[in-house]
């Protein structure tokens, strides 16, 4: 038994590390980190934003794999019920910035957009 949960261990981590070098490929690939760093003149911190990419990525993969440590809309409706108008609002503006942000980031994908 603990032979078959190393070996998916091993495999689960073998694809995630396969599917993040695909992803960073195509962003090489595409240039579009050193194309943001030219577009808006900030060189200098591209390092910076190959970091970001690396957080994000992080992040995301974080809560796919933990969705229970990333519930926070439960939490804060369990525990501040009476605040919910409130939380569904700064929910609905964490998604239009968050729109708005994908939206530029796909947009920058597409050649000569950005």
């Amino acid at each position: 038994m603990l032979i078959r949960q190393l070996l998916l261990i091993v495999t689960g981590a073998s694809y995630g590390l396969l599917s993040a070098a695909g992803v960073f490929t195509v962003l090489v690939a595409v240039g579009l980190i050193p194309r943001f760093a030219g577009k808006t003149h900030t060189a200098r911190y591209v390092l910076l934003y190959e970091e970001m990419v690396i957080f994000g990525t992080l992040a995301g993969c974080f809560v796919t794999i933990f969705p229970e440590y990333s519930q926070w809309g439960n939490y804060l409706r369990e525990h501040f019920p009476e605040q919910m108008r409130l939380w569904t609002a700064a929910g609905i503006g964490a998604q239009a910035v968050f729109g708005l942000f994908a939206g530029m980031f796909i947009g920058c994908l597409a050649p000569g957009h950005c």
